[in-house]
């Protein structure tokens, strides 16, 4: 639960990066998420990441012959829900040189 993410991250002082699974799950699970995430971490989230080691993907989550170009269009999938219900939401992620808002 992230409901007590925001208390959390006030009591250590830390601030977030949260990592969107893209091994399982929908895009608008991941949208769900990480409108949650935003509301409870609020000025404490840096960013958010889709997907976390997708070369691991292929006979794991994917089929073996999972390739860059299925993975990109995951990523994209998700990577565009998030700010249809976050808008600004702000992403650090592979596809990225760096950490920017809307990159």
């Amino acid at each position: 639960m992230v409901k007590d993410l925001g208390t959390f991250l006030d009591a250590i002082g830390w601030k977030l990066i949260w990592g969107v699974d893209l091994g399982e799950g929908t895009p608008e699970n991941a949208a769900d998420e990480a409108q949650a995430v935003a509301a409870t971490a609020q000025d404490k989230l840096i960013a958010f990441e889709v997907g976390n080691e997708p070369d691991l993907f292929g006979g794991l989550h994917r089929p073996k012959d999972y390739d860059y170009m299925q993975f990109h269009s995951e990523y994209r999938r998700y990577r565009d829900a998030i700010p249809r219900r976050q808008p600004g939401a702000p992403f650090a992620d592979p596809m990225l040189p760096d950490t920017t808002p809307n990159g």
